[in-house]
């Protein structure tokens, strides 16, 4: 705990705390595996469990998995991020990894995130039971992530429609009330 309790604007009473160990918001590992979800669940809440060893993918992935035998040892290629903004996600890599790593992003993965490793389009899907996995080639220094959403941009268009239906309405039901209402 760094502080608290204190009270918020609202008066609610807050603490502050920090996670202990390392938490950054990206990390390569050695090798993508597949394990069913409730096994890749187990395994990342495993304290024992080295996230820079195995990137664990869901079953069916399309980013290729390797079978191993016992974890192979960490990969520490540390990695930057140089930009974060709303659906996008800038990050150097400081050495180039061995050709099928994975890097992990710490963002809760959604369809819709695209990636691009150098320039060149990469494989993203779920990793780590719930966060996003970069498939890396060997030459692999900087990734681009990027999300775009079809059905949130028609909702977009869907939202704004009815808004102004409903202002539209609104307009109408007053020109009617007074033009039937003199008073």
């Amino acid at each position: 705990m760094l502080v608290g309790p204190v009270k918020d604007a609202a008066g609610t009473t807050v603490y502050l705390y920090r996670l202990p160990g390392d938490n950054p918001a990206a990390w390569t590992s050695r090798v993508f595996v597949r394990a069913p979800e409730d096994q890749a669940a187990a395994a990342v809440l495993d304290p024992q469990f080295d996230p820079t060893s195995i990137a664990i993918l869901d079953t069916n992935s399309a980013i290729p998995a390797q079978q191993i035998k016992a974890p192979p040892p960490p990969l520490r290629v540390p990695v930057r991020v140089t930009r974060y903004a709303p659906g996008q996600i800038d990050l150097q890599l400081d050495s180039a990894p061995p050709a099928g790593s994975a890097l992990i992003v710490s963002e809760n993965y959604f369809p819709g995130w695209t990636a691009a490793v150098d320039g060149r389009a990469a494989l993203v899907d779920r990793a780590e039971y719930n966060l996003i996995g970069v498939q890396l080639p060997a030459s692999a220094r900087q990734v681009s992530l990027r999300f775009d959403d079809p059905a949130y941009e028609r909702g977009k268009v869907i939202t704004l429609l009815a808004l102004v239906a409903s202002l539209i309405l609104v307009a109408v039901g007053v020109v009617r009330g007074r033009t039937r209402d003199p008073a």
